[in-house]
């Protein structure tokens, strides 16, 4: 098996590395094109996407080891409620793309931090922009690239130091010169071979739940815990309620994370603004939230489906590997190059995110040098040093014992605020500078202590309490100032014809399945 994989590996490292140099060729020479067209090229892939490139660009840089080792593994844990960080960002994700997305589009932006700008002032454009700096490069950066070695290690017997050198050389190599250009051509590669993953996973948990010679008492009482895992929302006394705490689930801070994770972060945003139009913006959205459909039925419903044949006795960490084991050496094969694509797509998402707020956001406001083609070459070279300081990171994090599980509790202290700031930014007209310094302090002190002060509150109802207590205080203060004005922000644009019905459809569906697995 471990030679299968490589030789596969090596096969779709070769075939990338002829399509780079074609697409460098045609494409990405800043001799051979404008320096606007190159710059363009490197940052938001020309602003010439359509909406199918931008869909699966989309989905690649969100597919991680996440969802193909973490999904599975909680599916078998939890069950389907896990699901609802999939379900329920469909909708979310319509709501951007129809009210939140054409804002940004609209203005030419390039990132997030150029709205805080021209919404507020330049301070929040340089607070956003070096907050997004420091958390991928001390935070997601090195949790995605250890978990990673480590996955790699345990299956493969891989030292960490090598596939950790080789994913990011492989990154480095097929983004230096076509930057989002070259990453949005081989997304649509590496989706295709997620999801072919995905069902070749789906299929062999299906066919060895239905072909091993289990017990009749055994196969009753495993089938009994089966159904008990098929529940979208989880009772009170369900050991995982804190992470998904039942009908609050539905109501509570999931809303929010998606709202963020979709409309308010720099590496998801980027790709929809590389679309050729806001219409082809919101198809590429729309197309991105029909596939995040089947991510769950994909990877968390093997993880369900394999206590037929595995048994409920496998500890947590020990899961993956015998599910993995378990797999003809094919399909074994091709989920090792799954997970070595979704890394990699998602690595240079975050990189290339990274790099643009560098350059865009902080570089470009303070210097004088600042013409499109030395921006291009500072942005490439600030794309190779921030693969090195993750490296050093996650080794460093790793060599003095700091627990990269603390990635979401960090957040959490920030992504109210950050959501209420872009919040009362796009749906009000007087919203001032001080009030969105107020509004963000005010949400990270509330999300602080709760943290401390109120452990046993899950985490998705603190995130949601600290939103609502930020919003409502701010629109408490400004009404007794002087009446708030509201607008909608989407009013200036309008939606593809069918985007209503679309959306109408995706959202039944998703109420559906919450009533029928209640």
């Amino acid at each position: 098996m471990l030679t299968f994989a490589i030789l596969l590996i090596v096969f779709y490292c070769l075939f990338i590395g002829y399509l780079v140099l074609s697409i460098n060729k045609t494409d990405s020479k800043p001799a051979a094109i404008e320096e606007t067209k190159a710059f363009k090229q490197f940052f938001i892939a020309g602003r010439n996407q359509s909406w199918w490139s931008v869909g699966l660009s989309l989905v690649a840089i969100n597919i991680s080891l996440e969802h193909i080792v973490f999904m599975s593994t909680d599916g078998y844990r939890i069950g389907l409620a896990i699901a609802a960080f999939e379900w329920l960002a469909i909708p979310a994700m319509l709501i951007i793309a129809k009210y939140i997305f054409p804002v940004f589009y609209t203005r030419g932006n390039y990132t997030l931090g150029q709205y805080l700008q021209q919404r507020f002032d330049i301070r929040f454009r340089w607070f956003f922009s070096s907050f997004s700096i420091i958390y991928s490069l001390l935070f997601t950066l090195p949790y995605l690239l250890w978990i990673s070695t480590d996955i790699l290690e345990t299956l493969l017997g891989i030292e960490k130091i090598f596939s950790c050198l080789a994913l990011l050389l492989f990154t480095y190599v097929y983004s230096f010169q076509g930057g989002l250009s070259s990453i949005a051509k081989i997304d649509k590669i590496n989706v295709t071979i997620i999801y072919t993953a995905g069902l070749a996973l789906l299929a062999c948990v299906i066919y060895l739940s239905l072909a091993g010679n289990i017990p009749e008492q055994t196969l009753d009482n495993r089938l009994t815990i089966v159904k008990s895992k098929l529940h979208l929302i989880l009772e009170p006394d369900n050991p995982h309620y804190d992470r998904l705490p039942g009908i609050f689930t539905l109501l509570g801070g999931i809303w929010i994370i998606n709202i963020w994770y979709w409309g308010f972060n720099q590496a998801i945003i980027q790709r929809a603004l590389s679309a050729k139009s806001i219409a082809e913006g919101q198809k590429g959205i729309v197309f991105a939230a029909c596939l995040k459909f089947f991510i769950p039925i994909l990877f968390i419903l093997p993880g369900v489906l394999s206590h037929l044949y595995l048994g409920s006795d496998i500890e947590q960490h020990g899961y993956f590997t015998a599910l993995f084991f378990s797999l003809p050496i094919a399909a074994q094969a091709l989920m090792i190059l799954a997970l070595f694509v979704s890394v990699i797509s998602t690595i240079a998402g975050i990189c290339l995110s990274t790099t643009t707020l560098s350059i865009i956001d902080l570089y470009s406001t303070i210097s004088q040098h600042n013409n499109e083609h030395h921006l291009l070459k500072l942005g490439r070279v600030i794309n190779a040093f921030i693969l090195i300081v993750a490296l050093t990171a996650t080794f460093a994090i790793n060599k003095n014992n700091i627990a990269l599980s603390y990635i979401w509790d960090f957040a959490s202290f920030f992504i109210p605020g950050i959501c209420a700031v872009f919040t009362l930014g796009l749906l009000t007209k007087n919203t001032y500078t001080k009030h969105a310094l107020y509004i963000f302090i005010l949400a990270t002190v509330v999300s602080i202590l709760l943290y401390f002060a109120f452990p046993e509150v899950p985490f998705l109802n603190r995130i949601a309490i600290a939103y609502v207590f930020a919003i409502a205080t701010t629109i408490l203060l400004t009404q007794l100032r002087s009446k708030l004005l509201f607008s909608a922000p989407g009013k200036h644009t309008t939606t593809f014809p069918a985007f209503n019905l679309i959306a109408l459809g995706l959202s039944l569906i998703v109420a559906i399945l919450y009533v029928i697995f209640w």
